[in-house]
This record gives C-alpha cells, sequence and structure tokens, in this order.
C-alpha cells in the first residue's frame, strides 16, 4: 500500500522493515526557504549537514543491493555533502556522479521550495549491482564530470530516474513530499511508494493534490499517533511521550508504566501499587492534590483490574487511571459548520460559511471541496489549508454537497459534510 507519512524522518526511517527500498530520493527539507543560503558558515548550515548526515545512516540499511539513491543539495555543499555525507554509508567505489538538472530559461527547480536555476542530486547506489535500464547506454560510473539534464521541466529528469533505476512493483522512498510530483510519476510508472515528511502543510497539500491526480489509493499516518508502531520500534522515545501525555495529571514522584504485551489483570495492578505507589504513599496523603498517583497503560484490561481501581479509590484514597494504547490518541476537534445563503439579484447567490464551537481552540488548518462526492468519499478541496474560519463563495443555483476537513498542526483531521440547495431566485422573480 502506498504511504504518506506525518512524522520524524529519523524516527519514522527506524521502524521502517530493512532492505524494503529500491529507489530512494532526498530532497532539501521544506523549511530551507532559500537553498542558496546553505553554503556552510552559518547555523542553517550546520543544521543542515547534521540532518543529511543523520537521515542517510538510517536510510542505509533500508535499501537492497540494486537500490540507488539521488540526494538533491544546495550547490553550497555539494562537496561536503558527497564526502563527508554519502560515501561514509554508501562508499566511494558506489558513487555514480553529479546529475544536474537545467532549464533553458534558467527558471525553476526540481524543488518547489528552491530559488536555484541549476538543482544538483549526487547519485550512489547500494552496490555495483544496481538496477539500470537504460535502453542503449552502459550503467553509468563516477565521474568528476556533472551530467546536466536540459529542459523545461523537472519532471522529464524525474521520469528518467524512474525509469532507469527501478522497475515496476519497485518501492520508491521520497523524503519530504513538497514536490508531489515524484509520487504521482511513480504512481503512474506502477511503483509503490513511501512519503515522508515533518510538514502538516506538506503531508495534507501533498495528499489533496494526490487525490486530485486520481492515482492508486494511499494512506495517510501519522506515526505520533501509532501507538503499537512506536513501542515496538522506539520503546524508550515512546515511553518519554507517553509519560509527557500525563504529567500535569500526576502527583510528584507518581509515574506512568508501559505493559502492553498482554492484556491486564489484577495482578498487574497489585504490582503497580506495591512498586510505585506504596514508596510515596505517606507523602501523598498528607498532600492536598487530588492528582492521579499512577498511570498504567496496556493494551486491554481485565474486568477485575477495571474493579480494583475502582476500589482502590473508593476505599484507599489511591488514584490510578488505566489507559489503553487506542485511548492515546486524542479525538479531533469537530467546529459547528454554519452557513447563510445571502440575497441576491443575480442568479449565483453568495454562502457565507462559518466555523464556530470549538471545544478546546487551537491553531488549525481548513479545506473545503464545495463538490465533495459522496459516492468515492475522496477529499478533493477547491481551497486548501486555509487558517481562515470564515468563508464566502458563489453558487449557481443546484444541489451541492459541501465537506469542509479540518486539520490540526498536529496532522489529526475532521471531516464534515452539510447539503446545499440553492434555489434560483432569478427565475423566481421572473415567473412571478
Amino acid at each position: 500500500m502506498n504511504q504518506l507519512v506525518l512524522g520524524n524522518t529519523y524516527q519514522v526511517l527506524s521502524v521502517m522493515e530493512p532492505k524494503s527500498i529500491d529507489l530512494a530520493f532526498i530532497d532539501v527539507p521544506s523549511d530551507i526557504k532559500n537553498p542558496l543560503l546553505i553554503n556552510g558558515k552559518n547555523q542553517a548550515s550546520k543544521e543542515y549537514k547534521k540532518w543529511l548526515k543523520n537521515t542517510l545512516e538510517k536510510i542505509g540499511p533500508l535499501l537492497k543491493e540494486t537500490s540507488s539513491i539521488f540526494i538533491n543539495v544546495p550547490s553550497g555543499t555539494i562537496e561536503w555533502a558527497c564526502k563527508n555525507a554519502a560515501v561514509p554509508i554508501f562508499g566511494k567505489k558506489n558513487y555514480r556522479g553529479e546529475v544536474k538538472w537545467q532549464a533553458p530559461d534558467t527558471e525553476g527547480s526540481l524543488s518547489v521550495n528552491s530559488s536555484l536555476a541549476q538543482t544538483s542530486l549526487l547519485y550512489f547506489t547500494a552496490s555495483e549491482d544496481y538496477t539500470y535500464n537504460h535502453p542503449t547506454h552502459k550503467p553509468v560510473t563516477s565521474s568528476n564530470t556533472p551530467f546536466v539534464y536540459r529542459s523545461k521541466n523537472p519532471i522529464n529528469l524525474l521520469k528518467r530516474i524512474l525509469q532507469y533505476t527501478s522497475n515496476e512493483g519497485d518501492t520508491v522512498l521520497s523524503i519530504g513530499v513538497h514536490n508531489h510530483r515524484l509520487l504521482k510519476l511513480a504512481d503512474q510508472q506502477r511503483r509503490f511508494w513511501v512519503g515522508i515528511d515533518d510538514s502538516v502543510k506538506n503531508i495534507k497539500s501533498t495528499e489533496y493534490q494526490l487525490n486530485k491526480e486520481e492515482v492508486h489509493p494511499f494512506s495517510l499516518r501519522i506515526y505520533e499517533y501509532e501507538p503499537f508502531t512506536r513501542l515496538h520500534g522506539e520503546a524508550d522515545g515512546f515511553g518519554h511521550w507517553v509519560t509527557s501525555q500525563f504529567s500535569d495529571a500526576l502527583e510528584e514522584e507518581a509515574c506512568v508504566v508501559l505493559k502492553c504485551d498482554q492484556k491486564l489483570g489484577l495482578q498487574a495492578v497489585d504490582q503497580m501499587v506495591e512498586t510505585h505507589v506504596n514508596p510515596f504513599r505517606k507523602k501523598w496523603l498528607d498532600s492536598q492534590e487530588t492528582k492521579l498517583h499512577g498511570v498504567l497503560v496496556g493494551t486491554g484490561f481485565s474486568k477485575y483490574a477495571l474493579e480494583e481501581v475502582k476500589r482502590l479509590n473508593t476505599y484507599e484514597n489511591i488514584r490510578l487511571k488505566l489507559v489503553t494504547l487506542e485511548e492515546l490518541i486524542p479525538a479531533p476537534q469537530i467546529p459547528d459548520v454554519q452557513y447563510v445563503i445571502n440575497d441576491s439579484e443575480t442568479d449565483s447567490p453568495e454562502v457565507s460559511f462559518s466555523l464556530q464551537n470549538f471545544d478546546q481552540p487551537q491553531e488549525a488548518y481548513y479545506s473545503w471541496d464545495f463538490n465533495y462526492n459522496l459516492k468515492d468519499q475522496i477529499f478533493r478541496p477547491q481551497v486548501m489549508l486555509s487558517e481562515q474560519i470564515e468563508l464566502t463563495r458563489k453558487f449557481a443555483p443546484g444541489e451541492y454537497t459541501v465537506a469542509v476537513q479540518t486539520t490540526q498542526k498536529d496532522g489529526l483531521s475532521s471531516l464534515q459534510i452539510l447539503t446545499l440547495e440553492i434555489a434560483n431566485h432569478l427565475e423566481e422573480k421572473i415567473a412571478s
């Protein structure tokens, strides 16, 4: 299944299956607005270099023997990226050369967030036995002379990369999805794909663009809210994250215990009281706080465990909370969608929409699909990722299904659907 994954690049790569990627493409991070400033002499350059080295270290184990990797780097860091970041991971003998795309009019870039007229790709392979499907040329070898590919549109270069260095049924990994074109082309060429980005805006805009292109089905995952994946992939980091979710609700020195290997019963509750509650019980009894004395997290709990927690709270003043992994995922906010059809002398009246009654107001993006298809239920918004909670739009007479998606800054989304019926007031006036 094709996937868009919202999350920290290192964490997501850490839980991916080894030797599962046939072609990897690493783009310039979207928070680098001007790659020309990445020249090795400032803080942004230091952060980029650290990010690139760590990313390549995580990608190395994911590649097959026949895999290729293309690293999109700012022009000021080409030599450093090759020598200090890529060669230590993939080896000097597996460096196939530098590829540059250049537009005839010096406009455009392989990365939509780049202002460069030229973008450099460092081309490495995982071994000497790599996939290369050029119809006439032999596989390229390492060269000190960059290969310059000239075309009006960088999509042509992306097509060649996919065609020559991967096969149908292969899996393509894209680090950074602000350029959704690579994923679209991979889909068209019958490659499976995985796109990873830590930006909610990039992930959602790419989701919407791919929906409009009607690519094969794909899923959108939010790594932060995948407790089973995180538990088995980065137990320590996941434990710290879970603890942080309850830090404000816990008594001083109270703790969160994860026991997610099986359904938990009375014994697990007794063990938690003995080990994590009793040593501090006298101190907590003297406290005026009413916070929790502990949180026990598991895949599920028996009725005996639930009953014991109630008994402890009622008769022994021990406040424990049992939480399943699924309950760690918060519910997205769902605003109330209201609208008013404004009076109009024309045959296309304006409709004013507003979003109200937030339970816990927080920053979010709002996207609108004014022709939502109830049959395929694929969201293809005409207004994407707006931060405005009010919107006005003209409608011709007829019936409309309107959908609005609220996306929080952590990636959680809710979808609301309403039906509009716009009468033809102009015809009514003529008839009367």
